[in-house]
C-alpha cells in the first residue's frame, strides 16, 4: 500500500495542510499590514524630528551649555494643541497630552514631566527609541523621548495598537478558515466509517443484502472489503443453514415415513409380523442412527471438540487395511481396485480411526459413482516432506464444473453424479473434510485429465525421525 493511502498519512497531511494555511495566512496579513503600519510609524518619527522641537532644544543647549531650565521649553511644547508636534503634523490626528523624558549626554534623565525618574538612566529600549540631540560637531548632547500618559510615545502606542489589531483579526480569520478546512477534511475521512457503521446496523437487522461502497484510505477500504466478505459469507452460511435444516428434515422424514407406514401396516394386519418386516424396520433405524451420528460428528468438528488420539503410524498399512473391505464389493461390480503404493512412506501423525473413516468415505463415494473401469488408490510424500498425500482416482462420470466448489458441503448433491438415488446421506464428504482438517491436513477434488474424478487429502508427516 502506498504511504499516501494510509489513514495516519492522510490525517497527518490534513493537519499539516491546516497548519500551513493558517501560518501562511497570518504571515501574509502580518507582512502586508506591518509593512504599511511601520512605514507610517517612520513617517511620524520623521515628522516629529522635523517639527522644530529638536532644533529648539539644540539651540537651547548651545546658548546655555547645559539643560538647566529646559523644563519651561518642554512644558510649552507639551501644552500645545497638537501635543508638541503641531508645527509639522497638521491633519495627522494625533492629539492628546504629551509628556517628555530628556536625558543628557551620559543618558541620565534630567527632565521628566512626571517627576518620577530624574537622576536615573535610560534603559536600552528607551535609548533605542529616543531622538538624539547633537551639537554642531555631531556629538550627542541629549536624548529626547516623547511619552503619552501610559509611558509610551504616541507613535509607538499607535503602531502597537494597530499591530495588535491586525494580529487579532488575522488570528480570527485564520482560525475560521482553518476550522472550516478541518471540518471538511474530517467529514471526508469519517464518511466511509459512518457508512460502514450504518451498513453494520442494517446487517444486524438481518438485511443480508446490505453492502458498503469501497472508498477512503487504504485501511478503511480494507475494512470495507472485509465487511463485504463477511456479509457474503454470512449470507451464504444463512442460506446453507436454511438448506441444512430442510435437508435434515427430509433425511429424517424419509426413514420415519417408511417406519410409520410399515408399523401401521403391521398393526392393521396388512403385513404379517415376520422377520423380513422386522429387518426392514431395523434397516431404517440403522439409517436414522447413522444420520444422527454423522450430524453429531460434524457438530463436534465445527465446535473444535472432536476427540482425536494422534499417534505416529505407518500410512501404507492403514491404507491397505482400509481398502481391503472394498475389494469384494468392487469385484462384484466388475470394477478393479488398484493399490498403486510406494515401497515405503514416512510415518504420519494421525488418529487411526479418523483416518480410516475419512478414507472409507472417499472410497465409498468413488465406488458409488463408478459404473465400470477401475478405482486407483495412490499415496506419495509431498516434495517438502511435510505431508503425505492420498489420492483416489476413478473412471466414473467425473464431476460437473458447477458442482466442484460445493462437493464438501453438507447435504450437497449434484443433479447427476450425486443424486439421491445414488444413495448416501450427503454428509460423507463433509465428514471426511472435517476429519482431515482436524488432523491438520487438507482435502480437495478435481476431474482427472483422461476422465473420471480425483479425490485427494493430506495428513502431516511425523516430526520424529
Amino acid at each position: 500500500m502506498r504511504w499516501d493511502q494510509r489513514l495516519w498519512a492522510r490525517l497527518a497531511l490534513s493537519f499539516a495542510t491546516v497548519t500551513l494555511i493558517t501560518v501562511g495566512l497570518v504571515a501574509f496579513l502580518m507582512s502586508a499590514n506591518t509593512d504599511i503600519q511601520f512605514r507610517q510609524y517612520l513617517i511620524r518619527r520623521e515628522m516629529l524630528t522635523q517639527s522644530g522641537l529638536i532644533d529648539a532644544l539644540r539651540a537651547y543647549y548651545q546658548q546655555r551649555g547645559d539643560w538647566s531650565g529646559v523644563e519651561a521649553l518642554l512644558e510649552t511644547e507639551s501644552s500645545s494643541p497638537m501635543g508638541g508636534m503641531g508645527r509639522g503634523r497638521s491633519g495627522m490626528g494625533m492629539g492628546g497630552h504629551t509628556t517628555y523624558l530628556l536625558a543628557d549626554a551620559q543618558k541620565q534623565i534630567v527632565v521628566d514631566s512626571n517627576s518620577g525618574r530624574i537622576g536615573q538612566y535610560l534603559t536600552r529600549s528607551e535609548e533605542s527609541g529616543a531622538l538624539v540631540i547633537t551639537s554642531p560637531e555631531g556629538s550627542p548632547v541629549g536624548y529626547l523621548i516623547a511619552l503619552t500618559g501610559r509611558g509610551m510615545m504616541p507613535d509607538e502606542q499607535s503602531f502597537l495598537a494597530e499591530l495588535q489589531q491586525t494580529l487579532l483579526l488575522s488570528a480570527l480569520l485564520a482560525a475560521g478558515i482553518g476550522a472550516g478546512i478541518g471540518i471538511l477534511l474530517s467529514r471526508g475521512l469519517s464518511k466511509p466509517l459512518k457508512d460502514l457503521t450504518q451498513a453494520a446496523q442494517t446487517f444486524a437487522l438481518k438485511d443480508w443484502s446490505k453492502r458498503v461502497s469501497i472508498q477512503g484510505s487504504g485501511e478503511i477500504a480494507r475494512v470495507g472489503n472485509a465487511f463485504n466478505a463477511m456479509a457474503d459469507d454470512l449470507q451464504r452460511l444463512e442460506k446453507l443453514r436454511q438448506n441444512l435444516i430442510a435437508d435434515i428434515a427430509h433425511e429424517l422424514r424419509t426413514p420415519l415415513t417408511v417406519m410409520e407406514g410399515n408399523l401401521r401396516a403391521l398393526l392393521d394386519g396388512v403385513y404379517p409380523l415376520e422377520m423380513g418386516e422386522v429387518a426392514t424396520l431395523f434397516d431404517q433405524t440403522h439409517l436414522l442412527k447413522r444420520l444422527v451420528e454423522d450430524l453429531r460428528e460434524l457438530a463436534l468438528a465445527d465446535a473444535g471438540q472432536l476427540h482425536l488420539s494422534l499417534t505416529e503410524l505407518d500410512p501404507l498399512e492403514l491404507i491397505r487395511v482400509s481398502a481391503l473391505p472394498f475389494s469384494t464389493a468392487a469385484d462384484s461390480r466388475g470394477i478393479r481396485l488398484i493399490l498403486d503404493l510406494p515401497v515405503e512412506l514416512p510415518f504420519v501423525r494421525i488418529d487411526r480411526d479418523r483416518f480410516r473413516q475419512a478414507l472409507t468415505n472417499l472410497l465409498s463415494n468413488a465406488l458409488r459413482h463408478t459404473a465400470q473401469g477401475s478405482i486407483t488408490l495412490q499415496a506419495i510424500a509431498e516434495p517438502d516432506q511435510s505431508q503425505v498425500q492420498i489420492r483416489i482416482l476413478d473412471t466414473g462420470e467425473g464431476i460437473p464444473a458447477e458442482d466442484l466448489p460445493h462437493l464438501f458441503e453438507r447435504f450437497y448433491r449434484g443433479e447427476k453424479s450425486r443424486a439421491r438415488s445414488a444413495g448416501g446421506s450427503g454428509l460423507g464428504l463433509a465428514i471426511a473434510r472435517s476429519l482431515v482438517e482436524a488432523m491438520g491436513g487438507k482435502i480437495g477434488a478435481q476431474n482427472g485429465p483422461s476422465g473420471g474424478a480425483v479425490f485427494w487429502f493430506t495428513v502431516p508427516i511425523s516430526a520424529s525421525p
